[in-house]
């Protein structure tokens, strides 16, 4: 760790350091909490679990140094900002963490008119302790305090070379080595040579092996990881609230990124790709002889309705984003007007191609109002007529009743055992489809369930006939709408459709509720159309990068 000292601001002076170690940094998590509270405007990406994640995951293990400026006064961290170093031909390169996720370089700094001086230190600091010859910022943002910085006190030395709508990325030469191969590019071998025979930098001429070295180590350490500590490590210590603030289906909840990454996605590695305040939760999938390596989504193998995480704002950048990645990418049931596809498709002009084809099936649902508290009066006279006979016969068998439970950790396992008994005795159980019969779904639906659960989000759905369950439904509420997994019935109570009461029911408690829409969830049966006839369209989107390597994987 090295240290210098800012001059006085305000009659004090910020001590500024840098830290260069995995461990100091874990020490720093207190401090970052702290600061982010007392800082306006601090996005998701700019948290501590999101960076130290970045680094554990993605760049340590590329050989590259870690760098991280910290400014504090009276020992109250003002000013937390990490980099990562490496090589970059004849020049070593210094670059906030998290720009090649295409994420806002902007530091975490503490509010007041010393802000930018700060920012202006601090670059000063990295380039004194880590001998840069270059500062690399993408995805700097117009109006931002680093933008004012480089178009004002870096003045001549900051060159915009990636001009971008609202955006664009800045190079700012601090050395002479950078200045003369810049000027005289033929001179650049000979610079690279010079670099890696100088004093300061014997550490390069090995920088091949140290590449070699962390990947093997990267992989020993997946090795030993289970597929639960695998998903816990990438998306456990994030927060809930932070991740779930934009979510809009189940699948973007962060209860349903750490089911599957222990379950259908343990053998596939995470690759989150975030852009501002949005996210894409997306999952690195090996390839195979007749299926190619590529990008899916979090979940890919449960074939529900999949999109990225935005809070309105444009997803041009996350595409970019996606599509520098220069892998192939496979979206399966993505809402037909997602905004993704339009941005992948301007993000993939130059670089390749984007296949859109219509997914087998929509995605029904019901808009609730008013008149569903009366669910019956949406069916004609005969269905209505079906409805109370059906009534009838189940009261002949004993007491009616609706129960909706929204367990905690405390009686979700009783819960669950009840729900999966229930939808095991039907028909499923012989399809081999029940989630106590399959195990990959007994196992994804139990950690499911219980990891929504601690959420407060987890919705469980009984009809009773004479005291026993007679039919079940797992469901979730996200924003303001009701999902339905799961459902299933008891063959003792077949005469009565109690199936069909618990969907009558359910859709009356919604209502009720103030819930804005009742999504049936899973594929577009026959059945289903009894309840509606609103779907969802949903397509497959596939981009292929157009590299000989890629193209030829894909052919």
């Amino acid at each position: 760790m090295q240290s210098t000292s800012h001059g006085p601001l305000n009659g004090e002076s910020d001590c500024f350091e840098a830290v260069t170690d995995v461990g100091a940094l874990k020490l720093l998590e207190s401090d970052w909490d702290d600061l982010c509270l007392r800082s306006s405007g601090v996005r998701f990406s700019q948290n501590f679990a999101w960076r130290l994640t970045l680094w554990e995951e993605v760049e340590g293990p590329q050989a590259k140094w870690l760098h991280c400026i910290v400014a504090r006064r009276r020992d109250r961290a003002v000013l937390i900002w990490p980099f990562i170093v490496y090589r970059k031909e004849h020049l070593v390169v210094a670059s906030p963490l998290g720009c090649a996720q295409s994420e806002h370089p902007d530091p975490l700094v503490e509010d007041g008119p010393e802000a930018e001086a700060r920012i202006e230190t601090a670059c000063k600091t990295l380039c004194d302790t880590c001998g840069c010859d270059l500062i690399e910022f993408q995805q700097v943002q117009e109006g931002s305090r680093l933008h004012r910085f480089l178009t004002g006190k870096a003045g001549k030395r900051a060159k915009r070379v990636v001009p971008r709508e609202g955006a664009g990325t800045y190079e700012l030469g601090v050395s002479a080595l950078y200045r003369l191969g810049w000027r005289y590019p033929s001179l650049r071998p000979a610079l690279s040579r010079y670099r890696l025979t100088s004093a300061g930098l014997k550490h390069a001429r090995f920088h091949k092996r140290e590449i070699a070295r962390a990947k093997r180590d990267r992989q020993s350490r997946r090795a030993d990881l289970h597929g639960d500590a695998a998903g816990y490590r990438a998306f456990g210590t994030l927060s809930a609230a932070s991740w779930n603030a934009h979510a809009k289906l189940p699948t973007q909840l962060h209860c349903w990124a750490r089911a599957c990454l222990e379950t259908v996605n343990a053998r596939d590695e995470p690759w989150p790709l975030v852009s501002g305040q949005n996210l894409a939760p997306l999952i690195f999938k090996p390839g195979k002889t007749e299926d190619p390596h590529r990008l899916a989504f979090i979940g890919d193998p449960i074939a529900e309705i999949y999109d990225v995480m935005s809070d309105g704002d444009p997803v041009d950048d996350l595409a970019e984003a996606i599509a520098e990645t220069g892998m192939p990418l496979h979206f399966k049931r993505v809402p037909e007007d997602a905004p993704i596809i339009a941005a992948l498709k301007r993000a993939y002009r130059g670089r390749g191609f984007v296949t859109l084809k219509p997914w087998r099936w929509g995605g029904p649902y019901i808009e609730l109002d008013d008149s569903w508290r009366d669910p019956e009066s949406h069916f004609r006279s005969r269905e209505r007529w079906v409805f109370r006979k059906r009534r009838r016969a189940a009261e002949s068998l004993g007491p009616v009743a609706f129960e909706a439970i929204k367990p905690d950790t405390s009686n979700v396992d009783a819960v669950l055992k009840e729900a999966f008994a229930v939808e095991a005795s039907g028909w499923k159980r012989e399809a081999g489809s029940a989630m106590a019969v399959s195990p990959w779904r007994r196992e994804f639906y139990s950690r499911y369930a219980r990891y929504a659960a601690e959420e407060g989000i987890l919705l469980v759905c009984f009809l009773r006939i004479g005291g026993k369950a007679a039919a079940m439904e797992l469901a979730v509420e996200c924003d303001n709408r009701f999902f339905g997994h799961k459902i299933g019935y008891d063959e003792r109570f077949a005469i009565c459709a109690p199936g069909n009461l618990l969907r009558l029911e359910t859709l009356r408690y919604a209502t009720e509720r103030g819930l804005r829409s009742y999504e049936f969830q899973g594929k577009e049966e026959r059945w289903i159309r009894d309840w509606t006839g609103s779907f969802r369209k949903t397509v497959s989107v596939m981009a292929h990068p157009v590299t000989a390597r890629r193209f030829w994987g894909l052919t």
